[in-house]
């Protein structure tokens, strides 16, 4: 039933507009046939008891994405101080280094060293600028400006006004705006802050589940408990929750609340990426400092029928969960494999691409980095066939349009008003790469993920959103390591995701230093400012380490 609830609704939806979208969807359910790999379709919070005639339309709206239907994307903007609603455009997800070809995760790759990105290509434009303009960087880019730092365009009322307090979406588009200062780095590629963001918003949101009632979900205990950021699941958070504290104390005073925020940035992080879906985002959730119930995050070791069971019971299907790991895509292990730290799980790390996708299920480069639960789950009968969808033709339009309609119920889970929920996605960022991207340097990216062993500096510059030069040769089992290594003052604190701890602290030397802890630091990654988060983004736990949770 679910499968032919899944084919009914994208039939009515308009991202099948792009090319082979209704093929990739009608393939994913032939493959799946009678397991339960449609859209997750169970109704969740308040919505569950609610009788329609009391749903507000926010509520109506959030009933109908969490019914699988509906579209979960929107380039619902401000502009001049007033709300445009634009309906997204039918665009081409095409291979050029963004989408790669499904076939051995490859496709034609640009000639070593780097073409010049073409038209709407390579280097973002100035981060926050969306429909109010903003002041260009000089030529080449520069630093980005500092996390927390800098005054982001206006949405047409001053954020210290009555008229921007009245509108509750208001002081989000400041927010964004100061959040994508950080997200988007020089190359174009979304850096470790980005992908930290999103795992963080997956953490927060994953500590619940049917039995755990009122109990964990959204509601920002992870950064709010003292507990729960000590587990070893969340290991390599410390530095984004310490980030988000920084950005919450900065606009508490206008009534945000953790949760929302939590959620918000993950959102930003992900339409910051080139490629990635503007997923609608609501805001009005309940904050709360109770820790999440523990062991309720997926292991990088699982078998795809725990997996698929712990999803099932956040009322995600296997779809729903296929759909959400992709976000993998962007990521660099650490600490699943320490000898391999800094390797890429796909050849376009900081892209969101389905390079993932093919790249997992076929021949990927020597440094790609594949976590045995992906690849369990990429051969897993009822799994198996959404895999080969994604990677295959129109499979970014429909991993994007997948991914959205999931990562909103997955936002909402544990939430209980999400009848007196407001929608605020007119303040994200708006999509500066929806349809294509190369970044300028993906000759070398190239070059480095065809190598072997440790290659010093390149991980870290990758990390943090940076274009990196022609790779120099690997060095020897005894050389310098291929991401950090050697402990820095910082207490040790572990990093990495997936866990990401294993002891393993922040580096010394070629390595970026810790994150200031202040209001305005200064500039991005290696720019005088902030390194990347000690978890430099989907990662691993270490070998032995309890459960991890999966490094979104």
């Amino acid at each position: 039933m679910r499968v032919s609830i899944l084919t009914a609704a994208l039939v009515a939806t308009p991202v099948l507009g792009y090319p082979g979208m209704k093929n990739t969807f009608a393939e994913i359910a032939a493959r799946q046939g009678k397991s339960d790999g449609g859209k997750s379709t169970e109704i969740i919070g308040d919505l569950a008891t609610l009788d329609d005639s009391k749903l507000t339309p926010v509520g109506k709206n959030i009933k109908q994405l969490l019914s699988g239907s509906g579209n979960a994307e929107s380039d619902e903007a401000y502009s001049s101080g007033k709300k445009r609603s634009a309906p997204i455009h039918p665009r081409d997800y095409g291979y050029g280094g963004g989408g790669g070809a499904p076939s051995g995760g490859g496709g034609a790759r640009p000639a070593p060293g780097g073409a010049p990105p073409g038209p709407g290509r390579g280097a973002p434009p100035v981060p926050g600028g969306g429909p109010y303009g903003g002041t260009p960087p000089a030529p080449g880019g520069g630093a980005p400006p500092a996390p927390g730092g800098g005054k982001p365009p206006a949405p047409g009322e001053a954020k210290d006004t009555p008229a921007c307090a009245a509108d509750i979406c208001c002081i989000w588009k400041y927010i964004a705006d100061d959040l994508a200062t950080t997200f988007k780095g020089e190359s174009g590629r979304c850096t470790d802050y980005a992908r930290a963001a999103i795992r963080l918003g997956f953490h927060d949101a994953a500590g619940w589940s049917k039995g755990t009632g009122n109990l964990g979900g959204a509601d920002g205990s992870i950064v709010l408990s003292s507990s729960e950021i000590s587990r070893v699941e969340n290991k390599g958070l410390e530095e984004i929750v310490e980030q988000t504290k920084t950005w919450y104390n900065k606009y508490k005073q206008y009534g945000i609340g953790m949760a929302d925020l939590i959620q918000f940035s993950a959102n930003v992080a992900t339409v910051v990426c080139p490629l990635g879906p503007r997923v609608r985002t609501f805001i009005g959730r309940k904050d709360s400092s109770v820790a999440a119930p523990p062991n309720l995050l997926p292991d990088v070791n699982s078998p795809a029928d725990t997996l698929i069971d712990l999803f099932n019971n956040k009322t995600i299907s296997s779809y729903g969960l296929i759909s959400l790991i992709g976000a993998h895509t962007t990521s660099q292990q650490r600490f699943v494999d320490p000898s391999r730290a800094g390797d890429p799980q796909d050849s376009t790390p900081g892209v969101w691409d389905v390079k993932f996708y093919s790249e997992t299920i076929g021949n990927a480069p020597p440094r790609v980095f594949k976590f045995n639960s992906d690849v369990a789950l990429s051969k897993y009968p009822s799994t198996s066939g959404q895999f080969a969808a994604f990677a295959g033709p129109g499979g970014q339009a429909a991993w994007n349009a997948a991914y959205a309609h999931e990562y909103v119920r997955l936002s909402l889970l544990g939430v209980y008003n999400i009848n007196d929920l407001t929608e605020c996605t007119k303040a994200l960022p708006a999509r500066w790469a929806p349809s294509s991207f190369t970044a300028s340097d993906q000759g070398n990216v190239d070059t480095w993920v065809a190598s072997k062993g440790p290659v010093p500096k390149i991980p870290d510059q990758i990390r943090g959103g940076k274009p990196i030069g022609p790779p120099p040769p690997p060095s020897g089992p005894g050389g310098p390591g291929n991401g950090p290594a050697p402990p820095t003052a910082k207490g040790g604190a572990p990093g990495g995701q997936y866990g990401n701890g294993g002891g393993s602290p922040l580096p010394a030397g070629n390595g970026p230093s810790a994150s200031p802890k202040g209001n305005a630091p200064g500039g991005q990654y290696g720019g005088g400012g902030p390194s990347p988060p000690a978890g430099n983004g989907p990662s691993a736990p270490p070998k032995g380490g309890g459960g991890s949770g999966y490094g979104y």
